[in-house]
């Protein structure tokens, strides 16, 4: 169990300070959604099977996932990225609405994430200005040792977990370090039990 203090059930994070560069992609290229990349694949043949359209797809469902909690995201990707797959804002609603810059990291993995992944991003963050929420999202669990290093992190961070099903596909964990929680506030993330799905998806709520 790791203190409340340390580790919050829930959102997301943002940034602040220094400036870095990240190439995101043109929005000339003939895809920038789920449904349009599962086109582009069928039209260039491009193996469902292969890393490089499993991870694509991936980071395209966590963008239309999160843009239905309040996220604009934008796919980037390049030699700079520096590990970074979707770059935006997450905008909190509420009496006086927050908007906080984000940069989220997706891993397509089968296996549990580790703390490895938790310093990757700890890494592009320290290129990112302050106040940036980095988010680890993947669609498997987070190993102990990730979640701690997480928790003892200086940089606001959070792990989202996310049931992919293309169109379909929801957050079913939200995880975040004490300093994301000073960005996020009085937010709350509360499990939706009036479905089918298992595990159950979560929502966000802010007062």
């Amino acid at each position: 169990m790791f203190s409340a203090k340390r580790l919050w059930n829930l959102s997301s994070f943002f940034g602040n300070g220094r400036s870095a560069r990240f190439i995101c992609k043109s929005s000339k290229l003939t895809h920038n959604s789920v449904l349009s990349y599962m086109k582009y694949a069928e039209e260039t043949g491009l193996s469902k099977a292969s890393t490089v359209y499993q991870g694509t797809l991936f980071e395209y469902i966590i963008q239309h996932t999160l843009s239905r909690h309040g996220f604009q995201l934008k796919r980037c990707g390049g030699r700079n990225d520096r590990g970074i797959d979707l770059l935006g804002t997450w905008t909190l609603k509420g009496l006086v609405p927050v908007i906080n810059p984000v940069a989220i990291s997706c891993k397509c993995l089968n296996q549990a994430l580790g703390p490895l992944y938790v310093r990757e991003l700890e890494g592009s963050l320290s290129a990112r200005p302050e106040g940036t929420i980095g988010i680890l999202a993947g669609q498997s669990s987070f190993t102990d040792a990730a979640i701690k290093t997480l928790a003892g992190s200086s940089f606001a961070m959070a792990a989202c977990g996310v049931v992919a099903q293309d169109l379909n596909s929801y957050i079913y964990q939200f995880l975040w370090n004490e300093p994301a929680a000073e960005l996020l506030g009085n937010l709350r993330v509360c499990q939706v039990h009036n479905t089918s799905n298992s595990p159950p998806p979560v929502t966000f709520l802010r007062s």
